[in-house]
């Protein structure tokens, strides 16, 4: 893996490490993988619910 060019550590002392992925053009994963994860999916669904979509979709 190659260090990013001014890999200095974040304020939690994370630092950024790259390396080559390929997917031949694809995501890597879809985000449905994501969003099947409640800790995922559920602060999305609450966000969706309390924002101006809402007054959109219920038309």
């Amino acid at each position: 893996m190659a260090e990013r060019p001014g890999g200095r550590p974040n304020a939690s002392g994370v630092v950024p490490v790259t390396a080559r992925v390929d997917s031949g053009g694809l995501w890597v994963h879809t985000a449905t993988k994501y969003l099947r994860q409640a800790a995922v999916a559920g602060p999305l669904v609450e966000a969706l619910k309390a924002g101006p979509l809402v007054e959109a979709f219920e038309k």
